[in-house]
């Protein structure tokens, strides 16, 4: 995933660009001390993110400042750490199952991490009895099993309006994506929105600039006494 593209298809501000990509990558001791470089794409649910930490872009908010890690389906919602400090699916346009401008997450990139982990490894024991086609019963048990550890872990984060619901559901009913789908490749349907416009034909969002407030000589304006 090129994530300067999909947030400029997307129209959203970019403040500062990834480190890594001007000169500045981050040090061997700081590269995997907040846990992204531990997060793995699992194109089948549409979750991509950044491979290290200097990937990340800064991008502008009406929340203010957010630092975007990862894109959560086909185009307009991003994984983004906020001025809060927790993890939200921002979407600037709903574009998501909640259709909500901002979805929670978790109460920290920490604890997003260990979430998302411990989907995966739900997901992939799933994936290992693929032969006997999908197992319902396991899939609720597992699917107890991390809401029940969410809601210790991280409580605000484990309701049935934040983000972990919708994928703990989906593994619930046994709708999550388990295979990947040759129907994409069939029809020729991009994996992100951006690869469905040309590279020089996208340019960068910028912020807009904060505006400037001319100064008052108050000396000029003020009414001399009569």
């Amino acid at each position: 995933m090129n994530l300067a593209r999909a947030l400029t298809a997307d129209r959203i501000p970019i403040l500062r660009p990834a480190s890594y990509s001007v000169g500045e990558p981050a040090s061997l001791d700081a590269v995997f001390k907040d846990g992204i470089a531990y997060l793995a794409d699992y194109p089948p649910a549409r979750f991509h993110f950044v491979r290290l930490p200097d990937e990340t872009i800064v991008i502008q908010t009406p929340r203010g400042e957010a630092r975007c890690f990862g894109k959560y389906g086909y185009g307009g919602s991003y994984f983004v750490v906020a001025a809060d400090d927790a993890v939200w699916l921002y979407s600037p346009r709903a574009e998501n199952a909640w259709e909500q401008e901002w979805v929670l997450a978790n109460s920290s990139l920490a604890v997003f991490v260990q979430t998302y982990c411990r989907l995966m490894s739900a997901v992939f024991l799933l994936k290992a009895d693929f032969a006997q086609g999908y197992n319902f019963n396991q899939g609720a048990v597992l699917a107890a099993q991390l809401q029940s550890w969410l809601a210790q872990a991280d409580p605000d984060a484990a309701i049935v309006h934040a983000f972990w619901s919708h994928p703990l559901y989906e593994i619930e009913d046994g709708f999550f994506h388990l295979a990947n789908n040759p129907v994409s490749r069939q029809i020729g349907m991009p994996e992100h929105r951006y690869q469905e416009l040309p590279e020089k034909h996208m340019e960068p969002v910028s912020a807009p600039p904060k505006p400037i407030i001319p100064s008052i000589n108050m000396q000029h304006h003020r009414k001399e006494p009569s």
